[in-house]
């Protein structure tokens, strides 16, 4: 078997590299049920899934979802299907990707 010919690391597209993202969700809950429940670990299993503890956890989480999932509902989540539609909604009203500050992290 022939060996694989060497391959050369073009830096420009390896290392380690800090990217600055900018985002504004508007979340609303009409339901106290939507923090409630894994706040206070209400049904038991949530905690296998998520890491929550805090509302502020439970509104970070319904946030990435929105931003990075495209996510504008919380019932399309695990662990929030069961609640009435307009239980939370997520509204991405800005999302920036600081281009221009992407630099090679020390």
């Amino acid at each position: 078997m022939a060996d694989a010919p060497e391959r050369r690391v073009n830096s420009e597209y390896t290392g380690t590299f800090d990217v600055e993202i900018r985002a504004v969700v508007r979340i609303t809950v009409t339901d106290p049920d939507v923090i409630r429940r894994p706040v206070e670990n209400i049904d038991g299993w949530r905690e296998s899934l998520y890491d929550l503890r805090t509302r502020n956890d439970v509104l970070a989480h319904l946030a990435f979802n929105a931003v990075y999932n495209g996510r504008e509902n919380g019932l399309m989540l695990d662990g929030w299907a069961d609640l009435p539609e307009a239980a939370v909604t997520m509204e991405l009203s800005r999302r920036e990707v600081a281009f221009d500050e992407i630099r090679v992290a020390p």
